[in-house]
């Protein structure tokens, strides 16, 4: 009688895990593939592409070129936020510079013109996701 009690619990355990899963969502996730080449200087601009895994709808990609202590907005100040297409790709240009940062961001999250590399913003909050890639690619 015990074993069939302790049979029924572990079923009924092992159903309810399935159900319930693990609660918690997956993680977001953005990928830099295709980065631009090391260079610098504002005349200069590549194409940085990548993919992205879990955004909302609203969420957006927030691209950065460091050049030696400084983190660039990309493409433009006046223009910081790239697209994700339905597929979860997405593709814009870039300045050069030696290391390219992508942002996974909630709609509400408006990126500084510029951010001191160290310091760059952490994942949390509306940012969702990053990823970093040297110049060229990993």
């Amino acid at each position: 009688m015990k074993n069939t009690a302790l049979q029924s619990l572990l079923a009924g355990l092992a159903t309810l895990s399935l159900v319930l899963g693990s609660g918690e969502a997956a993680a977001a996730t953005v990928t830099i593939t295709e980065a631009p080449p090391c260079g610098g200087g504002a005349s200069q601009t590549a194409p940085i592409s990548g993919t992205s895994a879990g955004a909302e709808s609203g969420d957006r990609i927030v691209l950065w070129a460091i050049a030696e202590q400084t983190a660039y907005v990309q493409p433009f100040v006046a223009s910081p936020f790239t697209a994700i297409a339905p597929d979860g790709s997405w593709r814009n240009f870039s300045h050069l510079g030696a290391n390219y940062v992508a942002m996974l961001v909630r709609h509400g999250y408006q990126p500084p013109a510029t951010a001191f590399a160290p310091k760059l913003p952490k994942v949390g909050g509306d940012i969702v996701a990053m990823d970093m890639v040297q110049c060229g690619g990993r």
